[in-house]
């Protein structure tokens, strides 16, 4: 059994991905949401007409205000999103560059050692 096998790694992007979904499914909620809020509130006001009474309003402005709040909300996991991506993306590269490192000094060492023993005699 080699370290690979013992120690499987993720995929590089699979944390990218599960946030990218869970925002996606986080956007795909509140929109949803807002939706319905929207649909509640406009059939009220058909049906009553201008005599709308002031449980109606309240309740009206009580879901205008939640759907204020919900796309405050959204818009914050939306530039949450955009900073993780970014953060995400750095990690990806400072792993790369040290993949990199690592592959450049494994094969220094593998060209040491041949040269070495091309130049030991063999008995």
């Amino acid at each position: 059994m080699d370290h690979d096998a013992l120690f499987p790694l993720a995929p590089i992007n699979a944390a990218e991905e599960k946030l990218q979904s869970l925002f996606s499914s986080a956007n795909d909620a509140l929109a949803s949401l807002t939706k319905h809020f929207e649909q509640q509130c406009l059939p009220s006001q058909s049906l009553n007409g201008d005599s709308a009474s002031a449980s109606d309003t309240a309740d009206r402005q009580r879901l205008h205000a939640t759907v204020e709040r919900l796309q405050a909300e959204l818009g914050v996991l939306s530039l949450l999103e955009t900073v993780m991506t970014k953060l995400i993306e750095a990690q990806r590269k400072r792993t790369s560059n040290i993949s990199h490192k690592q592959l450049s000094s494994t094969r220094y060492l593998a060209r040491l050692e041949s040269s070495r023993l091309r130049r030991t005699p063999i008995s």
